[in-house]
């Protein structure tokens, strides 16, 4: 399947600017750990063989990002909500990612025989 990426721009500081291509639940939680510092636009789609699982991916998130100094409450959870909540929220986000494959276009069905003395004009 296919997933949607982010392309991450991160100011750290005058000299400073991270570039990091995310997912899209990663990046929702560099925009708010960064703020306006955090500038993002679409990414390709990558081949992805399966979602994360929401708790694990939970978890590594954060790890990954840590926590508001100033609330001591992690940025993950600041971003997608406590407990079972925040879990929900983070697969409602996860699955939203997915890419929809385009259906390619069926073969043209056939007409139906004519009958008898019936010709292509109705008016005639």
């Amino acid at each position: 399947m296919k997933v949607k990426t982010i392309a991450c721009l991160i100011t750290l500081g005058p000299m400073t600017t991270v570039s990091k291509t995310v997912r899209p639940w990663e990046a929702e939680v560099l925009k708010e750990k960064f703020g306006g510092m955090c500038d993002t636009s679409d990414g390709e789609a990558a081949e992805m063989s399966e979602l994360p699982e929401v708790e694990s991916e939970f978890s590594r998130l954060q790890d990954a990002h840590g926590v508001d100094e100033a609330t001591k409450v992690s940025h993950v959870e600041n971003t997608f909500g406590r407990g079972k909540a925040g879990l929900k929220e983070l697969e409602r986000t996860i699955k939203g990612s997915v890419v929809k494959a385009k259906k390619k276009p069926g073969p043209k069905k056939a007409d139906a025989p004519k009958a008898d003395g019936e010709t292509e004009d109705p008016l005639t």
